[in-house]
């Protein structure tokens, strides 16, 4: 057999037999570093078989993933299994065999791409028995941290403290001042340890028309007052008519004993004298006393006083015609809630000034004429109806004490 012959009986054999292995197992045979680890996918680990032709697959537990070949739950230390000489074992050359670097990102050419590492330092924040909560792997302290519910504030005052009340500020009573003659006694409020004296209501009262009657040895006479007081102080102003002449009245009232004390002097008329008025007020509807004559002490008696429901003064004020027996007046009154009237006349003789008292009790109206130019006073009285559209009973005379006389009657 030639050598070219025998050449091609060899390629010719070696031929079939590559033709005869390849329809025997088409699939190559599978090759791997023994005892490599690496992940199928993340919920299957796999390591090459100590023989190296095979692949052993590993599924993971439901609460664990697949990171460098290994099963983890999320917190877990991971430690790569060790070769038995203190180095971890992972089938890969110099993988492990350096101190980690304890930056967080992990070099490109370590562990399956696309999978963090976790940070295998335990946080110092941590309990050191802190451990996973349950299957959440919540390495948190149970119970680290205050309830945000709960009142950490402490508790400065201990339950068996006594109850202290609080001080009284009117003891002692501050409230020792006597009250004033319109106050009552002090009260002290208790809220603010400071003293309030009431006013007593009797002064305001006294303030209005009266009618006063006098009564000496066998004579009575009746005077028309209008008096104004202060609530506050007592003090009284006012004014009286009466067949005397026209006086002042100054005074004062003292609701804490109800007395009243009076000084009326004549400023017209026929009286020239003053009197003095002391008394009680039993209400702010009566007065009774005793009245003397200042220079003439002899002169004295006893007099009382009442109010009464008033009538409008609109009933005395306004325009008016004084028809007299010589000639018809034209008149004009402004009337005060006191009773107090002012105002104006015009007749042949000139004109005059007029002040005086309408009763709003029984409608008696006093007046008191005084001529501008000559200073000549004449007094006029009447009664006015009810309704005020006339004035009846109309008298007058030259001066209060009689003189020249005549009637006249008063209209709208």
């Amino acid at each position: 057999m030639t050598r070219r012959t025998t050449l091609l009986l060899l390629a010719l054999l070696a031929a079939s037999a590559c033709a005869s292995g390849a329809d025997q197992d088409p699939t190559p045979v599978v090759a791997c570093e023994p005892d490599l680890h690496t992940c199928l996918d993340s919920a299957t680990a796999r390591v090459c078989a100590p023989t190296g032709d095979a692949w052993l697959d590993t599924p993971c537990e439901p609460d664990q993933r697949c990171l460098l070949g290994l099963c983890s739950a999320p917190g877990d230390v991971f430690q790569p299994p060790d070769a038995g000489d203190g180095t971890p074992d992972t089938g890969r050359p110099d993988v492990y065999t350096d101190t980690p670097d304890t930056d967080t990102d992990t070099p490109d050419d370590v562990g399956p791409p696309d999978v963090d590492v976790p940070d295998t330092e335990r946080p110092d924040a941590a309990p050191d028995d802190a451990a996973p909560d349950d299957a959440t792997g919540d390495t948190t302290a149970d119970d680290t941290a205050p309830d945000a519910t709960t009142d950490t504030t402490p508790d400065t005052a201990p339950d068996t403290a006594p109850d202290v009340d609080p001080p009284d500020l009117c003891d002692p009573d501050p409230c020792t001042a006597p009250p004033g003659p319109c106050q009552t006694a002090g009260t002290c409020d208790p809220d603010s340890g400071q003293c309030a004296w009431p006013a007593d209501p009797l002064c305001a009262q006294l303030t209005g028309s009266w009618r006063w009657t006098f009564t000496a040895d066998a004579d009575t006479w009746t005077t028309r007052v209008a008096l104004q007081v202060d609530p506050g102080t007592g003090d009284i102003n006012g004014y009286a008519i009466d067949r005397f002449g026209l006086a002042a009245l100054t005074g004062s009232v003292d609701a804490r004993d109800r007395s009243v004390a009076i000084l009326k002097d004549y400023v017209e008329g026929s009286s020239g004298g003053t009197f003095t008025y002391a008394g009680d007020v039993p209400d702010g509807q009566h007065l009774q006393g005793t009245w003397a004559q200042s220079d003439a002490p002899t002169n004295q008696g006893t007099f009382s006083a009442t109010r009464y429901t008033l009538r409008p003064t609109a009933d005395a004020a306004g325009t008016w015609v004084f028809a007299a027996d010589y000639a018809d007046i034209a008149v004009t009154l402004s009337v005060d809630p006191d009773g107090l009237v002012s105002g104006t006349m015009r007749d042949r003789v000139g004109d005059a000034s007029v002040f005086g008292v309408f009763d709003r009790g029984d409608g008696a109206l006093t007046l008191r004429k005084v001529y501008d130019d000559t200073g000549v006073d004449w007094w006029y009285t009447g009664t006015v109806n009810d309704g005020g559209d006339t004035i009846t009973g109309g008298a007058y005379t030259a001066d209060s004490n009689g003189g020249q006389e005549g009637v006249w009657t008063g209209r709208r």
